[in-house]
């Protein structure tokens, strides 16, 4: 069941970013073709296959610049709540943008919508760094700067969505500014998701990344005494995928494209996934669309469940933050089983490596810390009811903050599995009780 859909709600973009891998430039998705992929999406609803209080669908708004098609995306955010309100069904809606758009109505609207959806808005800027790299990563289609206005918008959304997530491209041409970036960038949000590119060849700047990582890291713990709610994703989300991995068996590799995700295009073509969008020129992964729907008899969706199967040469590998990109893999090696060659492999285990030693530290050193993303209130959001986790209730202070709570369970958790050897799911449960008998403050 398709249960997630990255939408290129248009493919207009006011960026010409270096690296960019979309090749499409016009177009907007109409408002007829949104709608039919919500309602394309929800007819088969089954609320029992559903176990996330906080969503049972979700929709990333893509480009192009999401923001340069305000209008369709506006009246996502209204029919996605008038069904939550008339049927029950829970849409997790996010927003990828550049940050270079900002005005009145748009921050009044998603202030409003944020009070109303809680966890369920999630929302992303792309920057890459300080000034300097920012403007050479991600000029204006111009070819003016772009640092100065994106830096000024995130902090204006951040007055109504405090948690706004900065989303980092690292290119190894940049790698001796890693450190600097991140510095800039850690003031501008406490979230940090760096996202290594995998086209690029990696494979004469290896060292130099780990000693750039080694420098971001330590300042992180640093900041972690005064501001225990920060969030780096090649840190901390290595560090759960880990987890999942040692539950799972460490059975599984790759996303989830083409099973419970697609990608649409603004017509509302539906492929595996936005990658694979982008590389259609070069092999065209269509499975269907969202009038008709997904052609469950077409070689191509045959290819991709065969994708999802295939035994693979890195089925073995110990680098769990890496997700396997099955669209790179067949743009750079010609099939979605082959690895890249370039060195982004040995960056991954690099990152592993690191993630790993950080998780005994996260515990040794900042044990008492880390027990505040627990507790950690936003000041401006609204208490919600109950999470969920492995079937048992816990309180929690604010629906947003459920991200945080779960990642210091998640790391706790794993600590416990290595020096006990405990089953993962009698520890959560364990958890789960302890937090039934605290009382909201």
């Amino acid at each position: 069941m398709i249960s997630g859909a990255y939408v290129l709600i248009t493919n207009r973009c006011n960026f010409n970013c270096s690296y960019c891998y979309e090749q499409e430039r016009h177009g907007d998705m109409k408002w007829e073709t949104m709608k039919r992929l919500i309602d394309w999406m929800t007819e088969g609803y089954e609320p029992s296959r559903f176990v996330n209080p906080c969503s049972n669908f979700n929709i990333n708004f893509f480009g192009g610049e999401p923001f340069l098609n305000w209008e369709v995306m506006k009246k996502t955010f209204e029919y996605v709540e008038g069904i939550r309100k008339q049927r029950g069904i829970v849409f997790s809606l996010a927003i990828l943008t550049n940050g270079s758009i900002w005005n009145k109505e748009i921050h009044e609207f998603l202030g409003r919508y944020r009070s109303l959806m809680g966890c369920r808005l999630k929302f992303q800027v792309s920057i890459d760094g300080c000034e300097e790299s920012q403007n050479i990563n991600r000029p204006m289609a111009d070819g003016s700067d772009s640092f100065s206005l994106v830096a000024t918008n995130i902090k204006k959304f951040r007055s109504i969505i405090p948690d706004v997530q900065i989303r980092e491209t690292l290119i190894p041409s940049r790698v001796d500014k890693w450190y600097d970036d991140y510095v800039t960038l850690s003031e501008l949000s406490r979230f940090v998701q760096m996202t290594p590119i995998v086209e690029n060849d990696w494979s004469s700047v290896l060292d130099k990344a780990k000693t750039q990582l080694e420098k971001i890291y330590e300042l992180y713990f640093e900041q972690l005494k005064t501001e225990p709610n920060r969030w780096i994703s090649l840190l901390n989300s290595t560090i759960k995928d880990t987890n999942e991995a040692i539950e799972q068996g460490m059975c599984y590799r790759g996303c989830h494209a083409g099973d419970q995700l697609v990608g649409v295009t603004v017509d509302g073509d539906l492929y595996p996934c936005h990658r694979f969008i982008a590389y259609r020129k070069y092999f065209d992964y269509k499975l269907g669309d969202v009038w008709k729907g997904i052609d469950k008899s077409s070689n191509k969706v045959k290819e991709v469940f065969k994708m999802h199967n295939a035994n693979r040469e890195c089925s073995d590998c110990k680098a769990y933050s890496c997700k396997r990109c099955y669209a790179t893999n067949k743009f750079t090696e010609g099939t979605v089983e082959s690895a890249p060659k370039n060195g982004y492999c040995e960056l991954c285990r690099i990152i592993q490596e690191l993630a790993d030693k950080s998780s005994d530290r996260l515990f040794s050193e900042y044990n008492n810390t880390l027990s505040a993303f627990s507790t950690y209130k936003s000041p401006t959001s609204k208490r919600r009811g109950i999470a969920m986790a492995n079937g048992e209730k816990i309180l929690a202070a604010d629906a947003e903050d459920l991200i945080v709570q779960s990642m210091s369970m998640l790391l706790k958790t794993m600590m416990e599995i290595r020096s006990q050897n405990c089953n993962i799911v009698e520890l959560l449960k364990k958890i789960a009780e302890n937090k039934t008998t605290e009382k909201p403050t």
